[in-house]
């Protein structure tokens, strides 16, 4: 017989982003090429299955960066509904090329993407690491927690997954589940979901970092985050969307960075 209880709703909640048998995954791997756009560069990057990615990184203002990845064919809005209108913008920016790196720089961080393996870190002026994408979680040879890819499930359905890198002491919040330590806990969010704080589902869209940072996820649909669990050593999400696009906020404290968050033109930043 089928179990038919209240917890059944949940087992789709409690499968690892990494571990679901029903999809397929890929992982972006090395730069192509890349040109210079407002704010930053695109560029084209192949998966380690081969398959051609675009991927667009621009800052938005010197201590925000915007991220955007989707598949050939695939051209996300350049808008985003979790964002009004009006908040579209870049900051100068300097690019230019180095020994198997690109790096954009503004007037106060500095973004630089490494060409092979894939994957882009950003530092202070002073060369001090802020954010790095994880790319070796390995295991017995194996990735444990993939880098910044796609995956596919049994009906073709596409998700967008990213990961990064997290310190031994690093601490993760949001501003919806209150002040308590999120590292170690895994939330399914689903913008609207009224929920309580300490359950299995919430309304998040916002983790920020002790680590002087915050990830402001643009998608109004679900979004899995993994923070540091099953792997101690990444924060995960996934979007439930053909493309992903998120920005990363910086500051240098807690009142720092909601401050940029909110400036960002959020709906209803201002009032969390």
């Amino acid at each position: 017989m089928r179990a038919k209880n209240r917890i059944v709703e949940l087992a789709a909640d409690m499968v690892p982003i990494f571990a679901d048998p029903a999809r397929e995954y890929c992982y972006l791997s090395r730069v192509r090429r890349y040109r210079r756009i407002d704010g930053g560069a695109r560029f084209s990057v192949l998966t380690n299955d081969g398959e051609e990615m675009t991927f667009d990184v621009r800052f938005v203002s010197p201590y925000v960066v915007r991220v955007r990845c989707h598949r050939p064919g695939v051209e996300p809005p350049t808008d985003s509904a979790m964002l009004v209108e009006g908040a579209l913008r870049h900051a100068d920016v300097h690019v230019e090329a180095r020994e198997g790196r690109v790096v954009i720089r503004s007037d106060s961080l500095e973004l630089r993407v490494v060409r092979r393996p894939f994957h882009y870190g950003v530092f202070d002026l002073k060369g001090r690491k802020l954010l790095v994408q994880q790319i070796g979680d390995v295991t017995d040879s194996h990735l444990v927690s993939l880098p910044l890819g796609c995956s596919r499930d049994f009906r073709g359905r596409i998700a967008f997954h990213e990961s990064f890198e997290l310190a031994p002491d690093e601490r993760l919040h949001s501003p919806e589940l209150g002040t308590s330590d999120l590292r170690g806990h895994r939330i399914v969010s689903r913008p609207g979901d009224a929920r309580g704080a300490g359950a299995a589902r919430s309304s998040s869209s916002f983790i920020w970092s002790s680590c002087g940072y915050g990830v402001f996820v643009h998608h109004a649909g679900e979004t899995v985050y993994e923070l540091g669990c099953p792997s101690s050593i990444t924060c995960s999400f996934r979007v439930e969307d053909a493309h992903l696009d998120y920005s990363i906020v910086f500051g240098a404290d807690a009142e720092e960075i909601m401050a940029r968050y909110a400036g960002l033109g959020v709906r209803g930043a201002a009032s969390r």
